[in-house]
């Protein structure tokens, strides 16, 4: 994969994978939602907002891997159907890095039990922002 601007170029390799849960091109379309801005494309921000998808720099690889093997996940139709493949992840994927995919398919488990699975990745993986209130001066 190489990146520039704007674009994320995939060799034709990679769709050669024998993984069911692999699919390259949600990788990195995820990494682009970590990487673009929003008011770039003059889309609305929200406040404190400066990304798509404001993910932890430590969670960038962790955040590609879970979209890239869940978004195989929904395609299995019925929740149970989707919670059976999800738990066969850790033996079934062959693609991924053997360091992260304990982690990666605990995360892709906890999204296929949830009603919304891509709130639970993106949760698990962005940058937490502690809200500031605003102090009251007393004065007398």
């Amino acid at each position: 994969m190489a990146s520039q601007e704007n674009l994320a170029h995939v060799r034709w390799s990679a769709y050669e994978t024998k993984d069911p849960y692999s699919d390259v091109v949600v990788h990195e379309a995820a990494h682009l939602l970590h990487y673009l801005k929003p008011r770039n494309y003059g889309l609305h921000v929200r406040r404190g907002q400066e990304r798509f998808a404001d993910v932890d720099f430590c969670h960038y690889e962790l955040f590609a891997f879970a979209c890239e093997a869940y978004s195989r996940v929904v395609l299995r139709g019925d929740r149970k159907s989707r919670i059976s493949f999800a738990e066969k992840m850790q033996e079934g994927a062959i693609s991924f890095p053997r360091g992260q995919i304990e982690e990666v398919a605990a995360l892709v488990m906890n999204a296929a039990r949830a009603r919304n699975g891509w709130r639970v990745i993106r949760e698990a993986t962005v940058i937490h922002r502690i809200r500031r209130r605003r102090v009251r001066t007393v004065t007398r």
